[in-house]
């Protein structure tokens, strides 16, 4: 006869998990829930972030501005309290803000370390997306309300927020508003290094909402390059240009050199909606690239050799490319502004003949 210890151990060598023969009942784990997520568009517009994009948003002085949506693509948005929520409405909110700013998205499953860097776990975006903006270096998180009733409003506001308060001068006068544009875009020690400064022809009220968004954001990004103030309004200054210019305000118009005479007016109508204006505007600022345009403005045969030394070096070089001449052997300044002076004489003996 067996032992009862010689049952008790068959028992449960072969019930609860023993050997090869076996086959005890073994817990299964349940398979992980996967939730619809977040989709794009194929054609969408959106980088998708990674370390190095992120390195480089946060370097200090970036004068770069960042939209960045952390998500999941198998959260559970469509259950959760902001269920409205969704790739395609985010990418309508953004459509013309991209032209504006950067628009960037992170999926947290394929980045999961990045995003609780920034302090987004997982398990919190699966449920719930998260927006941040990253500007001048630091990171400023969305907490406007409800993602799923972001508008293109809601998002220039959440911007210009957290835009530096000085990155568009307010003048009040003609004098500020001469002395702005020598000290910012005329002679050698200008601020603006295109020699570009942008001024905006108030009339109505109309710096607000996304106007003031798109003309601030371009004003953060091109610092160093060009210069942008405000005027409440020209009617009453003497100076003829910007009287006319007021006629039509609210307008945004361009100066080179610092010189009123060298004017240029944005060809589109600041009031039309964002869709309308935010890529030409864009475009518009960045045919001024690297100066050469106000160089090309500036007419030598009206300069004395002063004037051309008041000018910064880049433009220099950029009058002389003009005009087809290289000087290999052109070091300082003033190797510059004495084969100018050659040209200019030039110019102004073919005027006379």
């Amino acid at each position: 006869p067996r032992s009862k210890l010689g049952y008790g151990f068959f028992f449960f060598f072969f019930f609860v998990g023993g050997g090869g023969g076996g086959g005890g009942h073994q817990r299964q784990q349940r398979p992980k829930r996967r939730g619809k997520g977040l989709s794009f568009s194929e054609s969408t517009a959106m980088e998708e972030w990674d370390e190095d994009s992120l390195a480089k948003a946060k370097e200090t002085g970036s004068k770069k501005v960042h939209l960045v949506l952390f998500y999941s693509s198998r959260g559970f948005y469509d259950e959760g309290r902001d269920k409205d929520f969704t790739g395609k409405l985010f990418e309508e909110a953004t459509s013309n803000v991209q032209f504006v700013v950067s628009v960037n998205k992170v999926d947290c499953e394929q980045q999961e370390a990045l995003c609780k860097a920034e302090g987004y776990k997982l398990s919190s975006v699966q449920k719930k997306a998260a927006l941040a903006l990253y500007i001048g270096g630091k990171k400023k998180a969305w907490k406007g309300g409800k993602l799923s009733q972001l508008t293109e409003k809601s998002l220039g506001n959440f911007v210009d927020a957290h835009l530096p308060t000085n990155v568009v001068k307010t003048l009040y006068s003609e004098a500020e508003a001469e002395s702005w544009l020598q000290r910012e875009c005329g002679g050698s020690k200008a601020k603006a290094g295109w020699g570009l400064c942008v001024l905006f022809v108030d009339e109505a009220n109309a710096f607000k909402d996304s106007l003031k968004f798109l003309y601030s954001t371009f004003a953060h990004k091109y610092q160093g390059k060009v210069s942008f103030a405000r005027v409440k309004s020209a009617r009453s200054f003497r100076t003829e240009s910007l009287a006319e210019i007021s006629k039509s305000a609210p307008a945004v118009v361009a100066f080179c050199n610092g010189q009123l005479s060298q004017a240029e007016v944005f060809p589109s109508d600041v009031t039309k909606p964002l869709s309308r204006i935010a890529s030409r505007f864009g475009t518009w600022i960045m045919s001024f690239y690297g100066g050469k345009k106000c160089a090309n403005m500036i007419d030598l045969g009206k300069l004395a050799a002063e004037d051309l030394r008041t000018l910064p070096l880049k433009t220099l070089k950029s009058l002389l490319q003009k005009n087809g001449r290289a000087c290999t052997n052109c070091i300082e300044k003033e190797d510059f502004v004495k084969e100018l002076e050659i040209i200019s004489k030039r110019v102004v003996d073919k005027t006379e003949l």
